[in-house]
């Protein structure tokens, strides 16, 4: 009965902790350039780049690699591109994975405007007896994000485009960790 006495609460509970708190040390953090993807099958690390290490140029913080968005001029109209920044020729802006399916992303531009590219993915039942869904993936540059609160709708927002009263206009880059994976309930 002394030995019961003797413990202290606090005591018991940083033991618990230690083992928690080493795990927490050793779990892998994505970071720029870093993608971490897991899978039921084990985790896979990604470092995207062109030779610098990341998907950030040396000495510059402009992002460069899968669904850069930036400004550009075609003939006499200015426009709002989206493409893979590490691959000028590329017809493909990035992959995005949901689960099992990885889709390629084509290049889209869109005539100029204050607005916020993103990404969407969209889950649809299926009535049919396989009981298996559909997935709807794209890009888009909207004046402002979709309000639909669908359970089954995914956004990301990759940039902003801010233009003022003169039609000076800014990119503003938030996505700028490569492709993109997507997971939640509805993931198949």
């Amino acid at each position: 009965m002394d030995l019961l006495s003797t413990i202290h609460p606090l005591e018991v509970k940083r033991k618990i902790n230690e083992p928690i708190r080493e795990v927490n040390r050793l779990t892998p953090v994505a970071g720029s350039g870093i993608s971490i993807a897991r899978y039921p099958s084990g985790t896979v690390v990604s470092a995207t780049g062109s030779g610098s290490g990341s998907g950030v140029s040396p000495g510059s913080d402009e992002y460069d690699g899968p669904f850069t968005v930036e400004l550009i001029q075609e003939e006499d109209k200015q426009l709002v591109r989206c493409r893979d920044g590490q691959n000028e020729n590329s017809a493909c802006a990035g992959y995005i994975r949901v689960g099992s399916l990885l889709q390629a992303v084509e290049v889209r531009s869109w005539d100029v405007k204050s607005g916020i590219v993103y990404a969407e993915v969209l889950y649809e039942d299926s009535e049919s007896e396989d009981g298996k869904g559909s997935y709807t993936i794209d890009i888009y540059f909207e004046e402002s994000l979709p309000e639909d609160s669908d359970p089954k709708r995914w956004i990301l927002r990759i940039a902003e485009v801010a233009c003022d009263e003169n039609d000076t206009c800014t990119v503003s880059q938030i996505w700028e960790n490569g492709d993109i994976e997507v997971s939640g309930r509805w993931v198949r």
